[in-house]
């Protein structure tokens, strides 16, 4: 008789610890920055729930504009081509997850840039390979320099990078910029 009244009381304390810790983890979760959810997101060491809990947070955080949604692309395209390795799949459905929600490919984010230009500055050839057969206009043009006249597209954003932060060849990047993608 003492054993059948344990069960619901062990039973709702099991129940209790793991809601706790849910809890716990939606509240990390939505105290954190675009990097931390993009980085739970794309973990293969978290459970398919965890991982669903930073994918909503990260979405509802981006629509209600508490993220700079251009960034949040960049910064997740840096992590799905990180260098020399691998593409990271799980980010690479995650950027197109996004895309086709929340996150517009041609938005200019608080800095004035586009995840496009973004991924001028950081030379990175396969987020800007990614971001132009997605879509990206490279006709977009963003303001440079303090007159609001000065602008740029993304071909001569990449003269303008080069010649403010030498040392960098983007040959490559320039190059699928000119061509049709």
């Amino acid at each position: 008789m003492t054993g059948s009244k344990r069960t619901p009381i062990a039973l709702s304390v099991f129940l209790l610890i793991v809601l706790g810790y849910f809890g716990w983890v939606y509240t990390k979760m939505r105290t954190a920055d675009h990097l931390v959810l993009i980085v739970l997101e794309v973990s293969d060491r978290l459970n398919s729930v965890e991982r669903y809990l930073a994918k909503i947070e990260l979405k509802r955080k981006i629509e209600n504009g508490d993220f700079d949604s251009a960034l949040v692309l960049h910064d997740l395209l840096a992590v799905s081509f990180p260098e020399e390795s691998d593409p990271n799949p799980s980010a690479l459905e995650l950027a197109d997850e996004l895309l086709a929600g929340p996150i517009d490919i041609n938005s200019c984010g608080r800095m004035g840039l586009t995840a496009l230009h973004m991924s001028i500055v950081a030379n990175d050839v396969s987020a800007v390979k990614f971001l132009l057969t997605r879509g990206a206009d490279k006709s977009v043009t963003i303001q440079v320099g303090e007159d609001p006249a000065e602008k740029l597209d993304a071909l001569g954003y990449v003269r303008y990078v080069d010649q403010h932060l030498p040392g960098k060849d983007r040959t490559d990047i320039a190059d699928l910029l000119r061509n049709d993608t």
